[in-house]
């Protein structure tokens, strides 16, 4: 502060023309309330001022159920909201890795997104993506600062299971061996290894606790047909015969608890046996 002399002598103080400045503090936590003072070149400090917290989810952002494309195998969803502001969102797409999708631990940068019309749909995702989304608004004057008003996440998950066939016939067993064929199918996010999928095969008799299982079999084709054959096995026997096969969510095909698909088949009784009844 600048001095003056009066006509006694004393000192007066000048009070200097005033000066508005505009300043924005970047990076801070919108959920905290900050106090803020200013220092001048003489050390000198100004009383603090409360600036009050900018509380998220002052709007409503709604996702809907994913909808998936059985030829794609990916899934979209419907982004929305009842309140004011602009829509943006940003896909962290699911990475696959030995032939199941699995989330990405990328998080979306400011680039990634982009604006999207309220009530519309989202661009495919595989399984295991993540939508970021934001209800934002503009400050001030064009140019001005983005205040994001609600953030929303939304993961593309395939919960549904695959579907597999067994298909057996009488005419496909002998004493000692039965045969049959494999297929499956999957709408979500498609069964794993997409164009050739692998079944794993177990069998037991029926009622035992030994189960043997053979090398996996591969299938082929637009519903993954396989055919199966297992040799070895004792006459006039029924055998339970379980496949497991997953979609690339990690699901299995079957009934929950029996780990697979179940079917029973029995060989064939040996020639020139005879049935007393």
């Amino acid at each position: 502060m600048e001095e003056a002399f009066g006509n006694n002598g004393r000192s007066l103080p000048v009070t200097p023309p005033r000066q508005e400045i505009t300043q924005t503090v970047n990076g801070k936590d919108p959920n905290l309330t900050y106090y803020i003072y200013v220092r001048d070149s003489m050390g000198n400090i100004s009383s603090e001022k409360e600036v009050p917290a900018l509380t998220l989810n002052e709007g409503v952002i709604t996702f809907t159920q994913v909808q998936w494309d059985s030829t794609k195998h990916q899934g979209t969803t419907t982004i929305s909201t009842s309140s004011n502001g602009k829509l943006e969102y940003a896909i962290v797409q699911g990475e696959l890795k030995n032939g199941l999708f699995v989330e990405s631990s990328r998080k979306p940068s400011p680039s990634d997104y982009k604006d999207i019309n309220n009530g519309d749909i989202t661009d495919s995702c595989n399984h295991n993506s993540v939508i970021y989304a934001n209800l934002y608004t503009w400050v001030g004057e064009v140019g001005g600062e983005k205040r994001v008003l609600a953030t929303g996440l939304f993961r593309i998950s395939d919960t549904e299971k695959p579907t597999v066939n067994i298909y057996t016939s009488e005419n496909n067993k002998t004493t000692n061996s039965i045969s049959f064929s494999v297929e499956s199918r999957d709408d979500q996010s498609g069964m794993r290894d997409v164009d050739k999928p692998k079944y794993e095969i177990y069998y037991k008799e029926e009622g035992s606790n030994r189960e043997e299982h053979i090398p996996p079999i591969t299938g082929s084709g637009d519903n993954g047909h396989a055919d199966c054959k297992i040799t070895g096995l004792i006459p006039e026997t029924n055998y339970e015969i379980r496949v497991v096969a997953k979609d690339r969510a990690g699901n299995i095909a079957g009934n929950d608890g029996d780990g697979g698909v179940k079917v029973v088949i029995s060989t064939s009784r040996k020639r020139g046996s005879v049935e007393f009844r």
